[in-house]
């Protein structure tokens, strides 16, 4: 469902990041400006905590993706993420760069974001 930018952020936020989530594919439209990451387990960051609800996958797909830079090694078979932050610029426009470890960094300018808010 889309969302306002700023609540992106406080998403993100909330799921600590999504520290340690594994980003299971990654899609990028140029054609439609759509940025595309799909994550096995928004709650990896919790695992192993009371709160931990168990495995839900999402997606989050940034929209109207007006610059995108990837440095990502091509030798790693598995995208773990850092953490995924999300910053405004500006009234409508959202920089989002998501670090992964051990290295790694995709880093996007949009407009507009998709992504599961009601989770439990």
């Amino acid at each position: 469902m889309n969302y306002a930018m700023s609540e992106l952020t406080l998403f993100l936020e909330r799921m600590g990041l999504l520290h340690d989530s594994v980003v299971r594919r990654l899609v990028w439209e140029p054609g439609v400006s759509t940025l595309c990451f799909e994550i096995e387990n928004l709650y990896s960051n919790f695992k192993d905590l009371p709160e931990y609800p168990g495995i839900m996958s999402g997606s989050i797909e940034l929209q109207e993706v007006v610059q995108v830079e990837f440095d990502i090694k091509t030798d790693e078979n598995r995208l773990v993420i850092f953490e995924f932050l999300a910053d405004m610029v500006g009234k409508n426009e959202c920089k989002v760069s998501v670090s992964f470890w051990p290295a790694g960094k995709i880093s996007a300018l949009c407009r507009s974001v998709c992504f599961p808010k009601n989770m439990p």
